[in-house]
């Protein structure tokens, strides 16, 4: 049968004692105590050890002794993320325009609150806006706070950080954020040419602000550095900005990067990957007594296009979904006495999908297309969560109100490494199951009627690419239980000639083989089930293409196309040839409705309607080549479907500028416009309830998640 499938090698789990043994090793490091287990990789794509130009040099007396903490602050109910206004392209210098920001500040905390149901943001200062005008300021902090208080949301606020650009700030010319450069208007704080003079010039920052606030309810922590580098200048200001801090006397808890350190009276933990056993439980419970929070946690999959026809490895960083299990499973072993403590977290980076770019990769280039899924955030500029089903996990773990009618993430009720989706083999469907009730270990099939219907699917590019979505499907017949193997062989060879085809193509040096190139580049195509073509030709001196080229080395190159070949052009030197695979049997039939995906030869969205009498109308057909973000072969995309009686309304990839947001400050004075849904139609017989069912065509699927929920979560 389909099966559930670990994103993850590691085979071994590591018993909670050990883990917990390990975690009291400890390493000096320019006399600051820090946890075992250093940040191996930090939300900039850094480690710590790097980021930044900081060329200052200065060194900072030696720490004193490590003052004593406040006392055990439990964070289990700081739930949310970074707060960046989605028009804002920096983070803390949008201080420096507040005004402008405040509309979408007022626009979306509330949403936040309303979709997410979180407890907390954090957000981030700026040290050369407090040097500009301290007392407007300070002004904008008790707006802010007004703001979100009446959200019934709490602060952390943070005063320097090391991470991008150490120069190039300004507080007069507002930065224009790069399409497809993540995080390119970050301006560390303090840059490096404020850096000069020692710390005492950042004294006042720290304390007045502090000061002004230090009994204030509505902040929930002051965190004085990100991501410090390890260098002496940034962890001596990180150890004197804390003890200005602690001079102050305020109620709320001091923090500081990385880990567990002497400089913090919380475990302040970063993290970007699903090393959940191996790796989180270390970091979080290094110290006790301290307790923890995650003030960054995870991102979602980096799935890059095809840079010039070339697949991408991908990069599997879990999804917010993976830290919330996570989470959870730290709840239950609470509760069995197994942990001291469960940790707060800011998940998925930041809350808004915006001109910071976060939406895209820390590794993604300039000028890359709009993600199918954005990378982080929560949410669209008009109010939209990303995914309505990780907005609802996510107040069901901030509330305990589960509004799921049916849900599978495939995650385990336990605390592993990795991540899992669920595999559906070709030709083969899988039927969403309902909510298990009580004392029973399997639940029936969920049956639906009017819902909102969620999907994170994997698109894949062998095959004929289709994936099928069936929704109140009656009468399901299912496929034959068992795909016929796919033997593939090669077909006719074409020389002197070429296929044409960039999308998604292949290729590699066949001076590394001894095999016959013809053999060669064969089997290779054989071996890639997307492949319908193969060429092989000598490179010349001017040729670089990935991984053939002439001046590393490649003198004969083989191209594997996902084009079956039909169309050829001449080209002398040039050996082409095809693959053929015999097909396989469509999943089986049912009456209801069906959201088509053609991943290959179209690239459409369809949507159809199946009758008891075994004929099919078409309800509708969108070009999912007309939108940047389009349909992403060998990735993960996202499907959502609302129907409301006859009504059906079909989401695919929504993006940002969707939403009329153009990419610069000046969307501060727009209003953003609803997510566009791709399919909209009224059925006047509107089928009735009936299953939830997902099938692959001529080639395997996947689905990270599924879900059901109440259609009123769309208004």
């Amino acid at each position: 049968p389909p099966t559930s499938v670990a994103r993850s090698d590691r085979s071994d789990v590591m018993s909670l004692v050990v883990m917990l043994a390990a975690v009291l090793l400890v390493q000096e490091v320019g006399g600051i105590r820090y946890g075992a287990t250093a940040p191996v990789l930090s939300h900039e794509g850094s480690t710590a050890n790097s980021g930044g130009t900081n060329t200052v040099t200065d060194t900072p007396p030696a720490p004193l002794a490590p003052l004593a903490p406040l006392h055990f602050v439990d964070t289990e109910m700081w739930l949310g993320a970074e707060y960046t206004p989605a028009a804002a392209p920096a983070n803390g210098l949008f201080w420096q325009w507040y005004d402008r920001f405040v509309p979408g500040i007022k626009r979306e905390l509330p949403a936040a609150a309303r979709v997410l149901k979180l407890t907390t943001i954090r957000v981030f200062l700026h040290s050369m806006v407090f040097a500009t005008n301290s007392t407007k300021l300070i002004l904008d902090m008790h707006s802010f706070l007004a703001i979100a208080a009446e959200s019934n949301i709490s602060v952390g606020f943070v005063f320097f950080g090391d991470c991008f650009n150490h120069q190039g700030a300004s507080v007069t010319v507002p930065c224009t954020p790069v399409k497809g450069v993540h995080n390119g208007c970050w301006m560390a704080s303090p840059q490096d040419n404020e850096r000069g003079g020692g710390y005492d010039a950042f004294k006042p920052y720290v304390t007045d602000i502090i000061t002004e606030f230090k009994s204030d309810p509505r902040v929930l922590w002051w965190e004085i550095f990100n991501e410090p580098k390890l260098s002496p200048w940034s962890l001596g200001l990180r150890d004197a900005g804390y003890r200005w801090a602690k001079a102050v006397h305020p109620t709320a808890p001091v923090l500081a990067c990385w880990d567990d350190n002497n400089d913090t009276d919380i475990v302040d933990h970063h993290d970007y990957g699903t090393s959940f056993n191996s790796s989180w439980l270390a970091a979080l419970y290094v110290d006790p007594t301290k307790g923890a929070v995650v003030t960054e946690a995870g991102s979602r999959w980096f799935q890059p296009e095809p840079v010039g026809g070339i697949n991408t490895e991908q990069v599997d960083q879990g999804s917010p979904l993976t830290v919330l299990n996570f989470l959870q499973q730290l709840r239950v072993l609470k509760n069995a006495g197994k942990v001291p403590f469960v940790p707060g977290a800011m998940v998925c980076w930041e809350l808004m999908v915006g001109n910071s770019n976060t939406r895209w990769h820390w590794g993604s280039a300039a000028g890359s297309d709009e993600p199918a899924i954005p990378w982080d955030a929560w949410i669209f500029p008009d109010g939209t969560p990303i995914s309505h089903t990780e907005a609802a996990a996510f107040r069901r773990y901030a509330t305990g109100v589960d509004e799921f009618i049916a849900f599978q993430d495939f995650l385990p009720d336990a605390v592993v490494d990795g991540d899992v989706y669920h595999a559906i083999d070709a030709g083969r469907s899988y039927t969403l199951p309902g909510r298990a009730t009580e004392g029973t270990e399997r639940s029936a099939p969920a049956v639906i009627g009017d819902a909102l219907v969620e999907a994170s699917i994997w698109a894949d590019g062998s095959g004929d690419g289709v994936i099928s979505l069936a929704l109140r499907a009656g009468n399901f017949t299912p496929a034959r239980p068992t795909p016929p193997a796919r033997p593939c062989t090669t077909g006719i060879v074409f020389n002197s000639s070429d296929i044409p085809g960039t999308d998604g193509y292949r290729n590699f040096d066949l001076g590394k083989t001894t095999a016959d190139p013809a053999i060669a580049c064969a089997a290779a195509c054989c071996a890639w089930d997307g492949c319908g073509s193969w060429i092989f030709r000598p490179l010349a001196a001017e040729d670089s293409d990935h991984n053939c080229s002439y001046s590393n080395g490649t003198r004969l190159c083989c191209w594997l196309k996902r084009e079956d070949g039909a169309q050829r052009t001449h080209r002398p030197g040039a050996t082409a040839g095809t693959v053929s695979r015999p097909a396989i049997p469509l999943p089986g039939t049912y009456v209801g409705y069906e959201v088509a995906i053609d991943a290959r030869s179209n690239k459409t969205l369809s949507l159809y309607r199946h009758t008891v009498a075994g004929d099919s109308r078409t309800l509708g057909v969108f070009d999912l080549t007309t939108i940047e973000n389009g349909l992403v072969l060998d990735a993960w995309n996202m499907l959502r479907v609302l129907l409301v009686g006859g009504e059906i309304t079909v989401w695919f990839n929504p993006s940002f500028p969707e939403t009329g947001f153009v990419g610069n400050i000046s969307d501060a004075e727009r209003i953003p416009k609803p997510l566009p849904p791709r399919l909209k139609v009224v059925d006047p017989e509107p089928a009735p309830p009936g299953l939830v069912v997902v099938s692959a065509g001529r080639s395997p699927t996947r689905v990270d998640y599924i879900s059901v929920l109440p259609p009123s979560v769309v208004s």
